[in-house]
């Protein structure tokens, strides 16, 4: 019997991944820093961190798939099911919410993407206030919803409805802590089973990013945050965890907690800073909304493309590297304009940057609106109507919320991972492996040896140049 242990994405195993290796290598350093300075960190960050080291590894349970025809197994390691940091549950999750908002949500009708940004100092306040974040995400689908409503209104269509699906993303393309909206509008109203059309012009963009920020600065005046620093509702963060609170600063201005910027490679010039401009883009006072991307009801790749932009991870296995150094780089997606192309970042540096973008517990990052709520009456008639399939007896009345990780692979890459390589025929599922002895046995059978993925000790400070000279003569003398 031929055996192949593949992880639960791709085929390059847990262990070689450079995110995995930072973790083992330089977690338990980190923290140690931390302790030794009297700082802390929430629970659930560290538990992030601790359940990305462990993804994939068959030492922690696997999939057994067979092959009838030419006798070929699989072991495919489970996932950590990662809510931030974990760049192949994350891509899972990318894909299975673009197949859901293609499939289930969106009806055949245009869309246009939304997207607001905040300044820094709003930034900060919404990263672990969700309260704070989700009353400035109400106030910004209030103001796009009543632009829409108002176009059809003088159209003298009656009762006219907007739909839309918000993705909360944390993360720049520096790994640096951006909270921002991305939002998915049908591009226009529905009223009595109809689409209108409304198609946003740039004066309106404009109009609408200065609501927008009017309502925003008048709700923090309200609720007190627009007072006093002492008296700011947010420096609780600062009492409870100070280290967190001086990670989430540093990260937004792309900067580490000591004040230094990442080491940018490639870099040609420093540029003057100018305010973004395009088309449907509007910038004010640090407020950014940019609304030019738009797709047809016919452009079915494109929309689900769309999706998956929207809900891709933070963080790419791919755009990582390790230098002679020791460092890690990581590869822009897109160069600067003076020339960037790459960030260098020192190990436990990385770390503390990758903390900033771990969200609290409870914080839903995906939001669904108008026409699209759960709660909406008509929202049957509004959304696809699903395609009734025959039953089985294999078949049961629970309803599958999640789209299986072998059919997203062939939708997305084309790629059928229940396809045996050899036959080019279809594997069947054996059996599901969680018992540690019966694990142990298994893979010392097959000749399969799993990398401990134990965290290595946290190594003690490096010498500073007083202490050597203070036993330098002590050093001669012995």
């Amino acid at each position: 019997m031929q055996v192949q242990a593949l992880d639960f994405i791709n085929e390059k195993r847990p262990h070689e991944r450079i995110l995995n290796q930072i973790i083992k290598e330089n977690l338990n350093s980190y923290f140690q820093q931390l302790e030794q300075r009297e700082r802390y960190l929430p629970a659930h960050i560290k538990r992030e961190f601790l359940k990305l080291k462990d993804c994939g590894n068959l030492n922690r349970g696997f999939v057994r798939v067979h092959c009838y025809h030419c006798n070929k197994d699989k072991l495919v390691g489970f996932s950590c099911k990662g809510r931030t940091l974990c760049p192949s549950c994350n891509g899972r999750r990318m894909n299975d919410t673009a197949a859901h908002l293609s499939d289930h949500v969106f009806p055949k009708t245009n869309i246009r993407q939304w997207v607001m940004s905040f300044p820094f100092q709003l930034r900060y306040l919404m990263a672990y206030n969700s309260k704070l974040q989700s009353s400035i995400l109400s106030i910004f689908i209030r103001t796009i919803n009543s632009h829409y409503k108002r176009k059809a209104k003088k159209q003298q269509i009656i009762d006219p409805q907007v739909g839309s699906v918000t993705v909360i993303q944390r993360f720049g393309g520096s790994l640096n802590l951006n909270v921002h909206f991305h939002t998915i509008f049908i591009d226009g109203v529905i009223s009595n089973k109809e689409f209108h059309q409304f198609a946003p012009d740039d004066e309106a963009v404009k109009a609408l990013i200065l609501k927008i920020k009017t309502r925003v600065i008048r709700h923090l005046k309200r609720k007190g945050y627009m007072q006093e620093p002492d008296d700011l509702p947010e420096n609780q963060l600062l009492q409870d965890y100070p280290e967190l609170s001086n990670s989430l600063s540093a990260s937004i201005e792309n900067k580490f907690k000591d004040g230094q910027r990442p080491k940018q490679i490639n870099k040609l010039y420093s540029p003057k800073w100018e305010p973004p401009e395009g088309r449907r883009m509007a910038y004010l006072d640090g407020f950014s909304l940019h609304a030019n991307v738009h797709l047809g009801p016919r452009n079915q790749e494109g929309r689900e493309r769309l999706f998956r932009y929207i809900a891709r991870p933070a963080i790419s296995h791919k755009r990582l590297f390790i230098t002679k150094e020791g460092n890690i780089r990581y590869q822009l997606k897109n160069h600067w304009r003076d020339g960037t192309s790459e960030l260098e970042f020192p190990p436990e540096k990385l770390l503390d940057r990758l903390v900033s973008l771990v969200p609290p517990p409870m914080m839903n990052l995906t939001r669904y609106h108008g026409v699209f709520a759960p709660n909406y009456k008509k929202r049957k008639e509004v959304i696809p109507k699903q395609k009734e399939k025959k039953l089985t007896s294999k078949d049961t009345k629970r309803k599958d919320y999640r789209t299986p990780w072998a059919e997203l692979l062939k939708r997305v890459f084309k790629i059928d991972i229940l396809q045996c390589r050899k036959c080019h025929n279809k594997m069947d599922l054996m059996e599901t492996v969680t018992s540690p002895k019966i694990i142990e046995k298994i893979l010392k059978a097959l000749n399969l040896n799993e990398p401990d993925t134990t965290l290595d000790p946290a190594r003690g400070p490096p010498e500073t140049d007083e202490f050597a000279e203070e036993y330098q003569d002590y050093d001669d003398w012995c």
